[in-house]
């Protein structure tokens, strides 16, 4: 009987898809009902479509998407929508739910999900994870307990880091021209989000969940029952973890959901489930923390809509890149990655006039044409998109069927189907421009203004009380004249704070009408939506240090942080990493296009890039205790053969070849195998030697790393050990000898 019921809940793996967030960060866009979230672009493919293609590749059968606003156009979309996968897909429409405990208890009413375990995802999630490992061990950790009812998968992106700004220009700082702290996050995490989470590591069946803190910021302390101190062997706290938005379910989860109606979101069923205290009351929640080369982040806003977009087009979501497209956009269009990391559509050729400059990482669609002299930067261009002469865009998303008129200058906004922009405007960071809108010429929107023609349905705002967790309470201050002042967002936080709302569009006022066209012109068209100066203070209180543009603070240049690098990223293992996950017997060419995408993505040195390519390069070497010293030296030679035109490439100066040296010196200080084998005399001298006879490092790096070294180390640290190691010292010795009789000879033949 027990094999027929798991056979039973193992003939079709379900997946419930939340098309609604529940929040109004994409207002105004979304105000439009035809434009959900889940259908809006990223990088020219339906966000709902990176959605579908993971969950079928990870053997998902019957999908169900609930939907509560726009739901008859995603069913729309899905009916006509063709995909390879053999994925039932199923559009569950409840326009009277109000949060994520709704949907999955009016799912558990209508008994749709019958697998053990089923997916749970959030629709506004691009990844590219292998979920099947994490599935099978929830499985295992079910079967054995079942009171292991969730596994949440999380990834690792770092913590909040927090900076004082000093007066810099005025940037950033506040009006009276005092100091302000600044706050930096990842740039894929909501500025709204600071979870704070409690693991238990040591449990042998898995990462468990002890606490789940999504807000400990507003008592500024995180609780954890004593008892969970003595029943648990090691607890690991940690407040750099990114709540994915996907989880692996047993049926169980929508059982709870519908015995506790306190449970409107998800976040907080998973906090009161680990919170309890007495442990047979417990619903034990699992964790899996996706490995380094693994990528999954939510769209939540705007802001973190820009990172996801730069981040797929950088190629750290892959095998999920604009060139690689999900089933079914193959038939239509085909991406081709050109220099400076361009993704231009072939299938129907865009036209680029001449003396356009064009650089990436930006993406050009089908049948697109931008004239004569234009200059664009980092921007994704969609469909059919017309650009006039002498166009300046940056760091912008530029959606389908978009015209742009000679001598306009975007800068870090959106501008969304169909919208026009006319000669001489200028839409300035943080807008966003929506669907059918026009903005006259000439015309120079305030910073972070936000044009629509759809009026919100809730003129009193009561979509606020749906706002995920403490949300909302950003936007409690909005101007109570406002009609969508909740729903505006810059590009830099989550929404909120809009103090100057005036209407021009059908219906509207004759006031309203004279007072939009001071912002939009006379012959404009849309709902325009200003935040005030000091709400650009407020924003620019908190920046993102992947900063790209797309209306985001400046960072502090009190040398406390470097401005541009994710807060609590290792770069120079990252580096490694990237180079350990390497294959030998691919062009070297490609790695190096992916070190320089995480160099600048990171703001990182080619000195790290170097150090970290040098410690893979030691790793690779699978190096024993016992290894001759010869034996190393050849080793270490044919591995130069592969990776020397690498080092070349990367060491622009004596600086970097300085680095090269400075790595070996980690290595052979780090411990280990490694530490052991090259701290040995003479290996390292050998593998110095090694740098110096294959042009790695020159005679001046070597001189210049000697001289640091005999002025700053008394001979007693580590690396004044290696350095005063008597074959180390013969090798310098007789590269000064070579030098000296170089020059000499040199001269000789100059006097003569």
């Amino acid at each position: 009987m027990g094999g027929d019921h798991d056979n039973k809940h193992e003939q079709k793996l379900q997946a419930v898809l939340l098309a609604d967030s529940f929040l109004n960060t994409f207002q105004p866009i979304t105000l439009d009902k035809t434009s959900p979230k889940v259908l809006c672009p990223l990088n020219n493919v339906t966000l709902l479509d990176y959605s579908i293609e993971f969950l079928a590749g990870a053997g998902v059968e019957e999908l169900f998407v609930f939907c509560v606003t726009g739901g008859d156009a995603v069913e729309a979309y899905l009916e006509k929508s063709t995909w390879t996968s053999s994925i039932k897909v199923t559009c569950v429409k409840d326009s009277s739910v109000t949060n994520a405990g709704d949907a999955l208890r009016e799912l558990d009413k209508q008994n749709l999900i019958q697998s053990d375990p089923f997916i749970l995802m959030t629709g506004d999630v691009v990844t590219n994870i292998d979920i099947v490992p994490a599935l099978e061990l929830h499985k295992l950790r079910h079967k054995k307990d079942s009171s292991a009812i969730m596994t949440v998968l999380m990834k690792e992106v770092g913590g909040w880091s927090v900076a004082q700004d000093h007066d810099h220009e005025g940037k950033g700082k506040n009006k009276s021209g005092g100091n302000s702290s600044t706050y930096h996050a990842s740039s894929i995490r909501n500025l709204n989000d600071d979870l704070t989470v409690a693991f238990n590591t040591a449990d042998p069946a898995g990462t468990r969940v002890l606490s789940y803190d999504s807000n400990p910021g507003n008592t500024g302390s995180t609780q954890i029952p004593t008892s969970f101190f003595a029943s648990n062997a090691q607890i690991e706290l940690r407040n750099d973890m990114l709540d994915t938005g996907i989880y692996i379910c047993s049926p169980e989860v929508l059982a709870r959901f519908s015995d506790e109606f306190d449970y409107l979101h998800i976040s907080k069923f998973i906090a009161n489930s680990v919170a309890e205290e007495e442990e047979g009351l417990q619903s034990k929640i699992y964790a899996t923390v996706l490995k380094s080369n693994e990528y999954a982040a939510r769209i939540h806003d705007l802001r973190t809509y820009h990172a996801v977009s730069r981040d797929l087009m950088k190629r750290w979501c892959f095998p999920i890149v604009p060139d690689n497209l999900p089933a079914g956009y193959d038939k239509k269009y085909r991406y081709e990655m050109q220099r400076h990391m361009m993704y231009v559509e072939q299938k129907g050729k865009e036209k680029i006039g001449r003396c356009t400059i064009i650089r990436g990482p930006g993406m050009i669609g089908n049948k697109s044409k931008v004239d004569s002299e234009c200059s664009i930067y980092r921007t994704v261009i969609g469909h059919n998109c017309t650009i006039g002469k002498n166009v300046s865009i940056s760091d912008s998303h530029l959606w389908q069927d978009v015209t742009v008129e000679d001598g306009a200058t975007i800068s870090e906004a959106i501008l969304c189907n169909h919208s026009v922009i006319k000669k001489g405007a200028t839409v300035p960071k943080g807008c966003v421009i929506g669907r059918g809108c026009v903005i006259d010429e000439h015309i120079t929107l305030p910073e972070f203004t936000r044009v629509t023609l759809f009026q919100d349905a809730d003129d009193d705002d009561d979509f606020d009380a749906f706002d995920d967790d403490d949300s909302s309470s950003s936007s409690s201050n909005n101007s109570s004249g406002s009609s969508n002042g909740s729903g505006s967002s810059s590009l830099s936080s989550d929404p909120g704070n809009v103090s100057k709302s005036v209407v021009n569009q059908a219906g509207s006022t004759d006031t309203d009408v004279e007072n939009d066209q001071s912002i939009i012109g006379k012959n404009g068209q849309g709902r325009a939506d200003c935040v005030s100066d000091n709400e650009h203070e407020d924003e620019n209180e908190c920046g993102d240090e992947d900063d790209e543009g797309f209306g985001l603070g400046d960072g502090p240049d009190d040398g406390s942080f470097i401005i541009g690098r994710q807060a609590g990223v290792d770069v120079v293992n990252v580096f490694k990493d990237i180079c350990l996950e390497h294959d030998v017997n691919s062009d070297i060419g490609n790695l190096r296009i992916e070190l320089n995408s995480f160099k600048f993505s990171q703001n990182a040195s080619f000195g790290e890039c170097v150090t970290g390519a040098m410690l893979a390069i030691f790793e690779r070497l699978n190096m024993t205790s016992d290894i001759s010293s010869g034996k190393l030296v050849s080793t270490f030679k044919a591995e130069l053969n592969h990776w020397g035109e690498l080092l070349e490439k990367l060491c622009h100066s004596v600086e970097e070849e300085k680095s090269v040296i400075t790595a070996l010196e980690i290595a052979a200080t780090s411990g280990g195998i490694i530490g052991e084998v090259l701290s040995r005399e003479p290996s390292f001298r050998f593998i110095l030697q090694t740098l110096h006879s294959e042009d790695i490092v020159s005679d001046e790096a070597i001189f210049a790393w000697a001289n640091m070294l005999r002025q700053e180390d008394d001979g007693e640290s580590p690396r004044g050990k290696l350095f005063l190691q008597g074959p180390t010292q013969e090798f310098l010795e007789w590269i000064e000898e070579e030098s000296s009789g170089s020059d000499s000879d040199s001269s000789d033949s100059d006097g003569n």
